[in-house]
């Protein structure tokens, strides 16, 4: 359940994107690292003067736009061929798809294109950064002196790295004295999951940088802090097994208007009762689902070619 409350709270973040990009730039006016950037002639260019453009990367920009382009048409074909009294069946034979996409056009809103990020992923420069930006502080911004000199010191990856931190340096300035650099006070913000995944951390387990952005990003977007507090009330629910609220939070949820969470919150109704159980009850079916799993891996390990017997002789000899 909380893996799908996280991709549901993840959908709503992703909707709201210029909101997480305020929030970092409000986060990073308070903590001072809102420094100016240096003027353009100032940044090294390289020996070519006019660097060629990134062909690739605006071919797969282009190229996923028309796929989205192609889904949204779908989407507005599909809709209007239900509001003109067509079974699913014959929409799915009139646009050429299956009826499983047919139902999942009409469950959901319109396509939206997915920017994926790699902030979420360790940074390989993340243990050498004090080091950095101190030889910066003392007048040191050329990217290969640098990279030599943390070479020296163990570090073994590509000058690349080094010249995109340093380009970044002088694009937004040092970050705060004392304030290690992160996705959360730069100019673009973070990544929609990230942001979800700092909310579900329990709230002892932030830093005071994650804590403020939250609290920025709940004063500016009324919908992410409905959100983001009904995700906190189901933690809240899951943690300390107080099954007995969760009637009224799906009432609250399927009243704040949140088109994903009413979807989550309907979806929970289904099955009010086993969820309502796993919620309060200390039990669970974890070790059936272990032993099915168990069984399953041995039977395909025959490649379904395994009897009872055979299947039998090999459970009890493994146990």
């Amino acid at each position: 359940m909380v893996d799908n409350l996280a991709d549901v709270l993840e959908t709503v973040l992703r909707s709201h994107g210029a909101a997480l990009t305020a929030a970092a730039a409000a986060l990073r006016a308070q903590t001072g690292g809102n420094q100016p950037r240096s003027p353009p002639d100032e940044i090294y260019q390289g020996k070519r003067r006019q660097p060629q453009p990134e062909r690739w990367r605006d071919r797969q920009a282009a190229a996923a736009e028309a796929g989205v382009a192609r889904r949204r048409a779908n989407y507005d074909q599909i809709r209007a061929l239900l509001a003109g009294g067509m079974t699913v069946a014959e929409i799915a034979r009139t646009v050429g798809i299956s009826r499983m996409t047919v139902y999942t056009y009409l469950r959901e809103r319109p396509p939206q294109r997915k920017r994926h990020s790699v902030h979420g992923k360790q940074r390989v420069l993340e243990r050498w950064e004090p080091y950095l930006l101190r030889r910066w502080d003392e007048g040191c911004h050329t990217a290969t002196v640098l990279w030599r000199e943390i070479r020296d010191q163990g570090f073994a990856h590509s000058l690349t790295n080094v010249q995109r931190f340093v380009n970044q340096l002088r694009r937004e300035g040092p970050p705060p004295r004392g304030q290690p650099r992160s996705a959360l006070t730069k100019t673009e913000g973070p990544p929609p999951r990230q942001v979800a995944a700092l909310v579900l951390r329990r709230a002892e387990r932030r830093s005071e940088e994650q804590q403020a952005y939250l609290d920025v990003l709940r004063g500016a977007d009324p919908v992410v802090a409905t959100a983001t507090g009904l995700v906190d009330e189901f933690l809240g629910m899951v943690r300390h097994r107080e099954g007995e609220r969760l009637p009224a939070w799906l009432e609250r949820a399927e009243a704040s208007g949140i088109d994903e969470l009413v979807r989550f919150a309907r979806k929970l109704r289904t099955d009010q009762d086993a969820v309502q159980a796993g919620l309060t009850l200390r039990w669970s079916n974890g070790q059936t689902e272990g032993q099915i799993t168990r069984l399953k891996l041995l039977k395909r390990q025959a490649y379904g070619r395994a009897k009872v017997d055979l299947l039998r002789t090999r459970v009890l000899a493994r146990v």
